[in-house]
């Protein structure tokens, strides 16, 4: 991303030197972390504790996010376009693509997965500490999160127990548990009382995009889990009171308490 900016700025009559360290400290602006006195981007190195190594690991973990490799270079040449004559990343739309991402990034699963590969290659690393700086760039940044869940007031099967306007439900009917997922997201509900999928339309298949995790060890709790990218959908009905517990994204504080009360 440095490239196109160091070039601009040298023909605009800075030194190297100067140009490389204004375009590393605009490029680490784009995320919100001040630069300090950090080494050049090409001497840092993501298996070694520090400060800059820890900002080069998270800034580029945001930017690959989900990605694949083609999408990725284009997410790389439209910044380094962007950026090239003011150094500030103007586009919404691409600040709106690193948020999404940045949002759903498994930190503990990454630091897990690096000592890991580390570890079967023989070679004795410390990952530094990315992590704050990714939290950093989520609470710091002005780009809009765009990447939400929703959850649609209707489904295939009838009212939707997800949506965010009703509660009341009349028992014995169908309903649908309905929500679009944008990629790289994952929703859990977890409820007690009698609510029971419907035959005919079985968890865990292709048709549904849910797992039924089953019961809990009291028997009291039951939990449904998916991470398809688009509609999941499963067909339902119940006769008693029922509370939902409603996790996105494995956060481990429920994003929405529902309670569903029933009517005859």
């Amino acid at each position: 991303m440095e490239k196109a900016r160091v070039e601009y700025l040298i023909l605009k009559g800075m030194e190297f030197q100067e140009a490389k360290k204004q375009a590393q400290t605009d490029i680490l602006k784009i995320f919100k972390f001040s630069p300090f006195s950090i080494e050049p981007s090409e001497l840092l190195n993501i298996s070694k504790d520090g400060e800059g190594n820890a900002m080069l690991l998270a800034v580029s973990l945001i930017l690959q996010g989900n990605r694949s490799e083609g999408e990725l270079t284009e997410l790389l040449s439209n910044i380094s376009t962007d950026i090239k004559t003011d150094g500030i990343l103007n586009s919404t739309i691409l600040g709106t693509q690193l948020i999404n991402q940045a949002m759903y990034l498994d930190t503990s699963a990454i630091r897990n997965n690096l000592e890991k590969r580390y570890a079967d290659l023989g070679v004795d690393v410390q990952i530094p500490q990315f992590e704050k700086y990714i939290r950093l760039f989520m609470d710091s940044t002005d780009f809009e999160f765009t990447n939400n869940i929703s959850y649609p007031v209707e489904g295939n099967w009838g009212k939707n127990i997800l949506n965010t306007t009703d509660s009341i439900f009349i028992s014995g009917s169908n309903y649908s548990m309905t929500a679009n997922l944008p990629s790289g997201t994952t929703l859990k509900v977890k409820h007690n009382g009698n609510l029971t999928a419907a035959l005919g339309f079985p968890i865990g298949q292709d048709n549904t995009g849910w797992d039924d995790l089953g019961p809990d060890e009291s028997m009291v709790w039951r939990s449904y889990k998916t991470n398809r990218t688009g509609e999941v959908d499963l067909k339902l009905f119940f006769y008693n009171d029922v509370t939902l517990y409603i996790y996105e994204n494995d956060a481990e504080t429920p994003i929405r308490i529902k309670n569903l009360y029933r009517s005859q």
